[in-house]
């Protein structure tokens, strides 16, 4: 394979990866527990984010924040592996790069 071949074949793939990152990008991913639901894209920018108000009553201010934090956790991980899974091909395991 020639020089000028690979350079396309490269060239290909990084526009593959970068389309497949921006359907990720775009893609919600949520969680929701009994206290919070939580969505955010791909991107991980906060599209919404609600506490139920019907639990609030039953739920201390400790509860509500170790659960948040749970969430974010929770849909942080999704995103990243929706990455992995459809760009690992692609990266070899190294998607927290993109």
């Amino acid at each position: 394979m020639n020089m000028q071949a690979m350079m396309k074949q490269a060239q290909q793939m990084q526009k593959e990866m970068m389309k497949i990152k921006a359907e990720i990008d775009e893609t919600e991913f949520l969680t929701e527990n009994e206290v919070i639901k939580l969505k955010m894209l791909g991107n991980k920018e906060i599209v919404s984010y609600e506490i139920k108000l019907y639990d609030l009553e039953k739920a201390d201010k400790e509860m509500i924040e170790d659960m948040t934090v749970v969430a974010f956790k929770e849909t942080l991980a999704k995103i990243e592996n929706e990455k992995e899974a459809k760009l690992g091909p692609y990266t070899k395991g190294m998607a927290g790069l993109i």
